[in-house]
């Protein structure tokens, strides 16, 4: 069976949940099968190239615009390629895909993997609004990662027969497993921060950062913000209006190993997400393999699942600064409770987010998905 995988941008060119998601999925496609990527370049000429082992076609990208890659030539290459695949799995949301999947064959299956909700005033939505809703009716089937997203979606939620639950996992190996060459820069951060609070993630509006920014002022420890994008003039500069920027990093991309050393070397990580467009929050685990506790918000999505209240984590309101200082000053101040939400948090992650399991589950999506649309034609 082979299965054409299709989303906006991959790896090297971008990282986060979504590309870490795609990537534990193909390292999971079972023998027999083929997967193969097509994105598009962040910017520049489009090229093929293998990434891990996976065949990735990366299409020209003119400029960026509201988030949205202009690539005129994606399109077409994903009608080209639509022709050799089985089954298409689109990684949503993506608005240049369910342009393509208006002329696919009825002969090929379709299986979304819902990633997010299209949240805000996107410049585009009132375009691509009833496109996305024709791929919903054309989906063989829509893999989410918490009930949460069906009922809460304007999309999902007349569709919910159609929805399978697969949580993400991740490789706990290495995110469990600090690496001999990790204990140097571990050791550089404790002692120059005794108290350290990480978060990650691209520098967007959803993260929340600029409420997580404001909330340092009431919190005795450092910040170090790892991640890239259009906010981080703007995050400075609140830093700098908040009286902070002298505890803060804006520390850029970081490698896995990087951000699993700055995990070990930090008191606890919050993801202080503002809306649905933060779905689950794999980075979460990520942290919680680290045996560190989470700050998180209560979003109603995955995200509050993961690291539930009170058991691996502490729960606030979105764009409640208050809340998250006094949930982090908390979790600093009192270091058993840190301890015992940490290590319930690293027992989670290992127990339910493997990422093995999660591959198999979607690889069986995947089958299902054909051998149902293979019986109709």
């Amino acid at each position: 069976m082979r299965i054409l995988h299709a989303f906006k941008v991959y790896t090297p060119d971008h990282h986060g949940g979504i590309v870490e998601a795609i990537a534990r999925i193909t390292a999971g496609t079972p023998d027999g099968d083929s997967s193969s990527l097509l994105v598009c370049r962040y910017f520049g000429l489009g090229n093929t190239v293998e990434v891990d082992g996976l065949p990735v076609e990366r299409t020209t990208t003119l400029a960026q615009f509201s988030s949205l890659p202009i690539s005129p030539g994606f399109i077409p290459v994903f009608l080209r390629r639509v022709r050799d695949a089985d089954v298409i799995a689109f990684h949503a949301p993506f608005p240049f895909v369910d342009i393509g999947l208006l002329g696919i064959p009825d002969s090929k299956a379709l299986v979304i993997h819902w990633h997010a909700e299209i949240t805000g005033r996107n410049l585009f939505r009132p375009i691509f609004h009833p496109l996305l809703k024709k791929s919903v009716e054309r989906a063989d089937c829509i893999i989410v990662s918490h009930p949460s997203i069906v009922e809460q979606s304007e999309y999902l939620a007349n569709y919910s027969s159609k929805c399978v639950v697969a949580p993400y996992g991740i490789d706990t190996d290495f995110w469990c497993n600090q690496a001999p060459e990790d204990a140097a820069p571990i050791s550089e951060l404790r002692q120059k921060h005794s108290r350290l609070i990480v978060a990650c993630g691209r520098l967007v509006p959803y993260k929340g950062f600029d409420v997580l920014l404001k909330a340092l002022r009431h919190v005795d420890a450092h910040l170090l913000i790892a991640g890239t994008g259009p906010l981080e003039a703007e995050l400075r500069g609140i830093a700098t209006a908040s009286g902070v920027a002298d505890r803060v990093t804006f520390a850029g991309y970081l490698s896995r190993a990087e951000q699993r050393q700055a995990f070990g070397a930090a008191d606890l990580f919050v993801l202080p997400s503002v809306n649905e467009a933060e779905a689950f929050g794999i980075v979460q685990l990520e942290a919680m393999c680290s045996g560190i506790p989470v700050v998180n918000t209560e979003l109603p999505t995955g995200v509050p699942w993961v690291a539930r209240d009170g058991l691996e984590g502490l729960t606030v309101a979105p764009r409640d600064e208050a809340a998250l200082a006094a949930a982090i000053s908390r979790l600093l101040d009192d270091p058993d409770l840190a301890t015992r939400l940490g290590a319930a948090g690293k027992a989670r992650a290992v127990s339910l987010f493997g990422w093995r399991k999660f591959a198999s589950d979607v690889a069986e999506q995947y089958h299902q998905a054909f051998s149902r649309r293979k019986a109709l034609s």
